[in-house]
């Protein structure tokens, strides 16, 4: 039988295919529900995507897209996403999901850098291919559509143009049902994955997976989750991204369990779902939980069955302490397995992600990439002590794959320490460091005190030009719905929290920050607000009046010398 932990599995062996994975949890559960779709009431059991997706997998071979295809994926969390993409790996082609908030230029990076040849869309999908270029859209060979929303288009004579040629999914799955076509032997250790880096920087890389990393990712999560056959695990984030796919939909098939998805995620409905479909696993990410911490208290909040959620490197008591939950904090990224994590037992302390988890090698190191004694602030290098537990590189990047290491070590990008004890605490990433006054500065610590404010939804600190050489620190807020404050009281208030050598000088209210699919704020966006990060709706609590440009403040003082 498969192993269905990481602990489980022998970690230097040959590593398993997702393909036989998924036929033999067929063979033992059968008729079980394996994902429920309670936005859409779609139902996919384990005898159901096993025997389906066969035959679209063969569907996709005998209509003239060949293995090593690349396969894209311009749809919302559904039945068709993970047919499809247990489809891509037994047909031996390459799943591409594209986020579908990509537009224009991204999307057009995303289609033409990866060489995608085939797609699978849904009407928000057909809504953001509209803005690809008609070369991007002239590339794909074969595009899959829902069936309801085929045959409404089709009717409207509204199907997309500029594309090889426009099928229902039934279609495919009818060819394949029909065909005689052998499916390939399926090699767990070559390409089967492209996966798009969240993208806070620059154009988005596309991060290269086999079985066997993805396999390691959701066995091991799922071991420290400990989801069994007897689990019901829950997620409510876009299927595009390895959280809700690989550390949800995989996890889930390893373990035998049952996996309820809700479309998006609602900090009002969050729990109301969890209680009403008796999960007791569950994933949250780290932006959310304060959104989550400013409801409404209610006598509910602990009326759940969930016994064990995870995140990434967060340390939340207050959280598990209102809604009697045991955070699973994690660091990890989409080229990596998990990389540190509290071993069972083990003391968690405030602001760590925990100690090593044993499958990688890690050191601190400085910018030329020496080790940092303990204690000393630096970036993260990894390598892995097994196979099949890391990436295989950014596709048609030779460039910043090359960059990515570092004397055979892997550069993380992220800032931490370790202590003297073996725990780690992650202090953001590289490019998002502020230095004031000589001193290096988190932005998230500054997050976390001043999101503790009632006014204060959210928020998200930048570096900004200081005249005095380094930077200045400014403060992105958006406020509480129905909260009304000035920027100087707001500002006058944060300052009794905020230790001295955290003092926010500037600061902006706003209605929405940008963030990418994994919620996380594009502070590179903030940044380039205005110049560099400043506007004229930018409050100048030094100064006690809002930030006038060099320009508009000669020209203010023109006229008030005339």
């Amino acid at each position: 039988m498969f192993a269905r932990t990481l602990r489980e599995a022998d970690l230097s062996a040959r590593p398993d295919s997702i393909c036989a994975i998924l036929h033999a949890r067929a063979e033992e559960y059968g008729d079980k529900p394996y994902l429920k779709f309670i936005t859409d009431g779609e139902l996919l059991t384990y005898r159901m995507a096993a025997d389906r997706s066969v035959n679209i997998a063969r569907g996709f071979i005998a209509m003239g897209i060949p293995t090593g295809a690349r396969l894209g994926f311009v749809l919302a969390g559904s039945v068709m996403h993970v047919l499809g993409w247990f489809a891509s790996l037994q047909a031996g082609m390459v799943d591409v999901p594209i986020n579908p908030d990509f537009q224009g230029e991204v999307l057009n990076h995303a289609i033409q850098k990866i060489e995608v040849s085939a797609i699978l869309a849904d009407a928000v999908g057909l809504e953001a291919l509209s803005t690809a270029s008609p070369e991007a859209r002239a590339q794909i060979q074969l595009m899959v559509l829902p069936d309801a929303l085929f045959d409404s288009l089709s009717a409207a004579g509204d199907l997309p143009q500029g594309i090889g040629r426009v099928v229902p999914l039934r279609e495919v799955e009818a060819v394949g049902s029909a065909s005689s076509v052998a499916l390939p032997d399926i090699d767990p250790r070559v390409l089967a994955s492209i996966r798009f880096s969240s993208g806070t920087t620059g154009l988005p890389k596309g991060v290269m997976m086999d079985h066997g990393h993805m396999l390691s990712n959701a066995r091991k999560v799922g071991e420290l989750l400990d989801v069994g056959e007897g689990e019901t695990m829950y997620t409510c984030f876009p299927f595009h991204h390895v959280f809700s796919t690989v550390m949800g939909v995989l996890m889930t098939l390893c373990g035998g369990a049952t996996m309820i998805v809700a479309r998006k995620f609602s900090a009002s409905g969050y729990w109301n779902d969890l209680r009403q479909h008796g999960v007791t696993r569950a994933h949250i990410l780290d932006p959310l939980i304060p959104l989550l911490m400013k409801q409404p208290e209610s006598p509910l909040d602990r009326q759940h069955n969930v016994v064990r959620m995870y995140t990434a490197a967060g340390y939340y008591p207050e959280f598990e302490q209102r809604f009697g939950v045991g955070i699973v904090a994690i660091y990890d990224m989409s080229e990596l397995t998990v990389v540190m994590h509290f071993p069972d037992g083990e003391e968690r302390r405030p602001g760590s992600c925990g100690k090593e988890s044993g499958l990688f090698e890690i050191k601190i190191a400085d910018e030329d990439g020496f080790a940092l004694p303990d204690g000393a602030e630096g970036e993260i290098y990894v390598r892995p002590r097994y196979p099949n537990v890391m990436f295989l590189g950014y596709y048609n990047d030779a460039e910043q794959t090359v960059a990515a290491w570092r004397d055979l070590w892997f550069k993380t990008g992220d800032r931490a320490r370790r202590d003297e004890e073996g725990y780690f605490y992650f202090l953001g990433r590289a490019g998002d460091r502020i230095r004031r006054r000589g001193v290096n500065i988190s932005c998230e610590q500054i997050e976390k005190i001043a999101s503790s404010h009632p006014a204060v939804l959210e928020c998200a600190a930048i570096a900004v030009p200081s005249a005095l050489g380094e930077d200045d620190i400014k403060l992105c807020i958006k406020l509480m719905p129905s909260v009304e404050v000035v920027h100087a009281t707001l500002a006058e208030e944060l300052l009794e929290t905020l230790p001295r050598s955290l003092t926010v000088r500037y600061y902006e209210m706003l209605d929405e920050l940008p963030k990418t699919h994994t919620e996380k704020v594009k502070r590179v966006a903030l940044r380039q607000m205005g110049e560099r990060g400043l506007t004229p709706e930018t409050w100048d609590h030094e100064a006690g009046d809002y930030w006038r440009s060099a320009e508009a403040a000669l020209e203010l003082a023109g006229r008030a010398s005339r």
